[in-house]
């Protein structure tokens, strides 16, 4: 209840990735900046990415976190990319 009061009086828009998108921004993240972050976090980034026309010219912050990887998960998941 309080999540979905929340949600209707703040949000609005919701947009859309698919887990390709995530992983990519994901892996690229990680490469270009050397900072871990965790695949929850590579939404905000493939959002980013993939709709940057509706960011652009605006100041845009966002939460990255890294606490909940699963390195060997990563390390599997950059394989299979790399293939």
């Amino acid at each position: 209840d309080i999540t979905f009061r929340l949600v209707s009086e703040g949000v609005r828009d919701i947009l859309l990735v698919d887990d390709r998108e995530i992983m990519a921004a994901t892996l690229d993240f990680i490469t270009r900046t050397k900072l871990l972050i965790e695949p929850s976090a590579g939404v905000v980034v493939a959002a980013l990415l993939r709709y940057r026309e509706r960011f652009a010219g605006f100041r845009v912050g966002v939460v990255l976190t890294g606490g909940n990887v699963d390195l060997a998960a990563l390390s599997a998941f950059a394989e299979m990319s790399d293939g």
